[in-house]
């Protein structure tokens, strides 16, 4: 299983506060059936320059990498892959960088894309969109769809839209675990819409990472060939980065 969202790098966003709680939740990944883990910490251009950003993330990384190696003899996270990436929120600021490769999956064209948590979306969104794409090249993957209100208030409309873009669309496996939002997102998974699933997972307590309830909850409902669906396509996305 590729862990395809994640807030684990210690003490850069509002996910794994540091080393230690970085590796508690690599181990606990790595028990649930992952391998490989894309490491995913927010970007915020309007808030933070690019140059500062990269830095900041290579240190974590670096220290996290060294806590990793650190581990093989206890075996509890050793041999679990990284993956350097972001969770870049959308901006017009953006536009004015040359290159934007360094915040993509590392070794691939995909990078996983924020957008506005508000009730509409309008039209300077989609276009937006349209236009990182044509300067840089990209594919967009949204994350966790079913978090927008833009899409709980017109799923279908907004959904095909970046779908046209040529987007793909994630979703966190919380909201088929969790009985407040299994129905909506069982919807969205029914009609297609979703090309991939992760965790999002930020800590060990209110958001830790549960793909041993999300199997669960696949087996249950007959969703095997979604999850299998969802395996091919992050294998796709990481395809340069694996054996």
């Amino acid at each position: 299983m590729i862990e395809i969202h994640s807030h684990i790098l210690p003490g850069i966003d509002d996910g794994a506060r540091d080393v230690q709680e970085a590796a508690a939740l690599l181990a606990l990944l790595k028990k649930q059936g992952v391998s490989s883990v894309v490491l995913t910490p927010h970007f915020y251009p309007d808030r933070q320059l690019l140059k500062d950003f990269l830095e900041q993330r290579e240190k974590a990384f670096l220290t996290l990498s060294n806590a990793v190696e650190a581990s093989e003899d206890r075996g509890e996270i050793s041999g679990i892959r990284l993956v350097l990436a972001s969770e870049t929120l959308i901006s017009d600021i953006l536009l004015a960088y040359d290159r934007l490769e360094a915040l993509c999956i590392s070794g691939t064209e995909y990078l996983l894309l924020e957008l506005p948590y508000a009730r509409e979306w309008s039209g300077s969104v989609f276009r937006l969109i349209d236009r990182l794409i044509a300067k840089f090249g990209f594919t967009p993957v949204i994350a966790h769809v079913e978090r927008y209100e833009a899409v709980r208030h017109k799923p279908e409309k907004n959904l095909d839209e970046l779908i046209d873009l040529g987007c793909l669309l994630q979703m966190n496996i919380a909201a088929l675990v969790d009985q407040s939002t299994r129905r909506y997102a069982m919807k969205l998974v029914k009609k297609g819409y979703i090309d991939l699933i992760g965790s999002d997972c930020h800590n060990l307590t209110t958001r830790a990472p549960r793909y041993h309830e999300f199997f669960e909850v696949v087996e249950k409902n007959r969703l095997n060939g979604y999850l299998t669906q969802w395996e091919k396509a992050s294998k796709r996305v990481l395809s340069d980065k694996l054996p």
